[in-house]
């Protein structure tokens, strides 16, 4: 490329923000999840004393001015606050399952007798909830806990560490100082506009529709747009390109062909078609992120609470 990087920033001097060095799971968190669990395996009961927040009620209408309503049923939900059911959920709490009561359902008042309630019944978060998970060697919390921490540990650190990467290229980009060639810049950004219009008119979002006024785009207009809405990336792709260099990453215009052909076998595309719809750059920024966040999450992770 006739663009290039003349001062290239050294990332590895750059001090590491303490919020983005933490990746440790807290325990809250655990016991969210088992109080989550708790709830998904909650059981229902019928109400047999007085009806509170959060049972599920199963009313009839015995009498109301709109004559419609008169036999049929009418489920109240207290504490949920639904539109227009309000006072009769406040006015059901405390009762019980025969009573009957007068209250307002949306614009109608009207009679109705309790038939019945369920509750959920939810599980306390202990020991014996921990059991009932049927999970191998896990069987009390503290249990529970050191076995989340051994599923999830790796994963939560290692995606902590891309935000390190993604520090580390930002500040790269912003730091570093460029020739550009204005030419060579818009070329780049209007191949790659093209792909964005026609890929987002297949997916059935027309670009020509303007988000202001009513005067529809051109062709032309609307992968001018789409093209400026890439002049934002030809700095970072710079940099990216630079950083796989110096790792000795550098894919070619065979390898791009290869991954298409590969798409395209895999979609029942013809080959030519898939062309239409890539091109070069867009595959390198793709691998060249890839590559960069595979290698630099090592180095990431080594920079992160212990």
């Amino acid at each position: 490329m006739k663009s290039k990087i003349i001062d290239f920033f050294d990332y590895n001097t750059l001090e590491i923000p303490t919020e983005l060095k933490k990746w440790h799971i807290p325990e809250e968190e655990i016991q969210k999840e088992l109080e989550a669990l708790a709830a998904d395996n909650a059981s229902q009961a019928e109400v047999t004393d007085t009806i509170a927040d959060g049972d599920s009620v199963r009313c009839v209408c015995t009498a109301c001015g709109e004559k419609a309503w008169v036999g049929r049923t009418v489920l109240l939900y207290p504490g949920r606050c639904l539109p227009g059911a309000e006072e009769a959920e406040k006015r059901i709490v405390g009762c019980k399952v025969g009573q009957e009561i007068t209250c307002m359902v949306g614009q109608w008042e009207m009679t109705v007798t309790i038939e019945g309630a369920v509750r959920q019944i939810t599980s306390a978060v202990n020991d014996a909830f921990v059991v009932s998970l049927n999970i191998p060697g896990v069987s009390t919390v503290s249990e529970y806990s050191r076995w989340y921490h051994q599923q999830h540990d790796m994963e939560r650190k290692t995606k902590a560490s891309y935000g390190i990467t993604h520090f580390w290229l930002t500040q790269t980009a912003e730091r570093s100082t460029y020739e550009i060639d204005e030419e060579e810049k818009w070329q780049w950004c209007l191949e790659r506009g093209k792909i964005m219009f026609e890929g987002m008119l297949a997916a059935g979002v027309d670009m020509r529709i303007p988000e202001e006024g009513f005067e529809i785009l051109t062709d032309e207009q609307a992968i001018e747009k789409a093209a400026r809405e890439q002049e934002r990336n030809f700095i970072p792709f710079l940099v990216i390109q630079k950083l796989c260099a110096l790792d000795g990453f550098v894919p070619t215009e065979e390898d791009y062909r290869n991954a298409i052909a590969e798409i395209a076998k895999k979609q029942g595309m013809p080959l030519e078609e898939a062309m239409r719809k890539a091109c070069f750059s867009l595959y390198q920024e793709m691998v060249f992120k890839e590559h960069l966040f595979t290698s630099m999450s090592p180095k990431a992770m080594a920079c992160m609470e212990v």
